[in-house]
């Protein structure tokens, strides 16, 4: 399994983690279904270490098993230090699939192939990523919560990530 190196710090990329999470979870004989929408929620609080303003991605909706480029642009409000980490939560409505921490400022972390790396000092910065989606994402919709800590588990981030794969099928408007 990937270690989540689809997800380029706080929630741009968790986008990109929900694709890179369900290939190593779930493998499907379903036909390649496109993103019916996607949307995120800035859940961070105004004293947070990061100050997140937007996430873009390319090709927006995503399509499942074509790259992906992801693009996050932040402000970091204080220097962030080795040792910060990421906790992901990835849920198909009640049910929790994966559970996991990622360390950002490791070798293999969440920032690997960004250009960034730790310390990220203060000011305005642009993290991009570009992934491969798996092929195999089955009809649903995901929920992936990402909470970021400081190295002195400070709050640095909270964003949660929507992404509804259902298809229209049969007529009545959904599965």
């Amino acid at each position: 399994m990937r270690l989540f190196s689809t997800v380029s710090f706080l929630a741009g990329l968790a986008c990109a983690s929900i694709f890179d999470s369900i290939q190593s979870i779930v493998k499907s004989d379903e036909p390649v279904k496109t993103l019916a929408s996607w949307s995120y929620d800035n859940c961070g609080a105004d004293n947070d270490a990061i100050t997140l303003h937007s996430i873009t991605l390319d090709p927006d909706p995503p399509v499942p098993g074509s790259p992906l480029s992801a693009s996050i642009s932040f402000t970091a409000n204080k220097q962030i230090l080795d040792g910060a980490y990421i906790k992901l939560v990835v849920k198909i409505g009640y049910i929790t699939l994966l559970k996991k921490t990622v360390d950002l400022c490791e070798e293999d972390g969440v920032l690997k192939d960004t250009g960034i790396s730790c310390p990220i000092e203060p000011g305005e910065h642009v993290i991009k990523k570009d992934v491969d989606l798996p092929a195999e994402i089955p009809p649903a919709k995901f929920n992936v919560d990402v909470l970021g800590f400081t190295v002195d588990d400070a709050d640095m981030c909270c964003v949660k990530v929507f992404a509804d794969f259902l298809t229209t099928g049969f007529g009545h408007g959904g599965l």
